[in-house]
C-alpha cells in the first residue's frame, strides 16, 4: 500500500503563517512606556471648541495669533477682512483638503499653519451626514435598518476629527450657540447656553478638544466663559495635579470662570492667552459690588 505524504500547510496557509510570525515578533519587540509625557504648555498647540452668538466675533478671535491661520470655511465666506480661506461645499471636498493637510504634516517643521480653524462645525457634520446618506441611497440615517447609517456617520465624523487632531498645530472648531432647556438635580427647569450642534457631533467634539469656550454677552459686555455651570456650557481639561501644570488661574491661583473680552478681537485674544498663562487679572469690584 502506498503512503500518502502530507504537508504542514498549503500555499494558501503560508501567508497567514508569516503574518502570525510577524505579529508575534512585533509583540515580542514591544516595550511598555517607562517615562512620563510632559503636558503641552503652548496655547497654539491645543484644540478648542468655541460657540457663541452670531456676529459676536468668534472667527476674528480664532485668527488672532502669530503665524498663518487657515480657515476651513463651512459657513458663508468671510468678506470683511483679510484671511487664508478654503470654502467647502461638500464632504468630498473636505476630504481632499484634509489629505493635503496630512501630506503637509509629514514634515511638522515645515507645516505652513500655526492654526487650522473649522468654521461652521454644524455644517461640517451635516455634510458628513449627506455623504453617508448618498452611500446608502437614503435621505436620512434613520431609514437604514439596524442603525447602520448612524454607525457609519459616527465612525466617519469621528475619524475626521481624530485626523484633524493629529495636525501639528492648533485646532479650533467654531459653531453658534443656543439656549437649551434642561431639568436640574432639583427637578427645576433651567436654560443652558450650549453649542448649536447635533448631539452626536457635540459628543464627539467635546470628547476630543482641550478647551470648550462660550462667547456671549453679559449685559452689554462681551465675555469668554472658560468654566461651565448650570447655565453655561464650557470647560477645559488643562489642569494636571500630577505635574502641577495649571491654566486659566488668576495670578494668586484662583480658578477663572470668565474673561472680559473688551471691544476688539486683539484685546480679547490678549486676555485669553494671559488667562491661559495664569496672568489675567479680573476687574475688581467697587464698593457697590460692581466690577469696574
Amino acid at each position: 500500500m502506498s503512503r500518502v505524504r502530507t504537508t504542514r500547510g498549503s500555499a494558501d496557509d503560508q501567508p497567514r503563517t508569516r503574518r502570525r510570525k510577524n505579529k508575534a515578533a512585533s509583540v515580542s519587540s514591544y516595550r511598555l512606556p517607562t517615562e512620563y509625557t510632559e503636558p503641552i504648555d503652548d496655547f497654539n498647540q491645543i484644540s478648542t471648541l468655541i460657540h457663541g452668538g452670531k456676529k459676536i466675533g468668534k472667527t476674528t478671535l480664532a485668527q488672532q495669533c502669530e503665524g498663518k491661520v487657515l480657515l476651513i470655511q463651512f459657513d458663508r465666506e468671510q468678506k470683511s477682512y483679510r484671511r487664508l480661506e478654503e470654502p467647502i461645499s461638500t464632504w468630498q471636498q473636505f476630504r481632499i483638503v484634509l489629505k493635503a493637510l496630512e501630506r503637509a504634516a509629514e514634515n511638522p517643521e515645515t507645516f505652513p499653519y500655526t492654526r487650522v480653524v473649522v468654521d461652521g462645525a454644524d455644517v461640517w457634520y451635516s455634510q458628513c451626514q449627506e455623504w453617508v446618506c448618498e452611500k446608502f441611497a437614503i435621505e436620512h440615517p434613520s431609514e437604514e435598518s439596524w442603525g447602520k447609517a448612524w454607525t457609519k456617520l459616527t465612525d466617519t465624523f469621528t475619524d475626521a476629527v481624530l485626523r484633524m487632531e493629529k495636525l501639528p498645530c492648533g485646532r479650533w472648531y467654531i459653531c453658534h450657540s443656543e439656549w437649551v432647556e434642561h431639568t436640574n438635580h432639583d427637578g427645576d427647569k433651567v436654560q443652558r447656553l450650549e453649542p448649536k450642534l447635533p448631539s452626536r457631533a457635540e459628543e464627539i467634539l467635546n470628547g476630543r478638544v482641550d478647551l470648550w469656550m462660550a462667547y456671549d454677552y453679559v449685559k452689554d459686555r462681551r465675555v469668554l466663559f472658560v468654566a461651565g455651570s448650570e447655565q453655561i456650557g464650557a470647560g477645559h481639561s488643562l489642569d494636571d495635579d500630577t505635574s502641577g501644570s495649571y491654566h486659566f488661574r488668576t495670578p494668586d491661583g484662583k480658578k477663572l470662570k470668565l474673561i472680559r473680552a473688551g471691544n476688539s478681537a486683539d484685546t480679547a485674544y490678549k486676555r485669553l492667552t494671559q488667562a491661559y498663562d495664569n496672568e489675567y487679572v479680573p476687574p475688581e469690584k467697587d464698593g457697590k459690588g460692581k466690577k469696574t
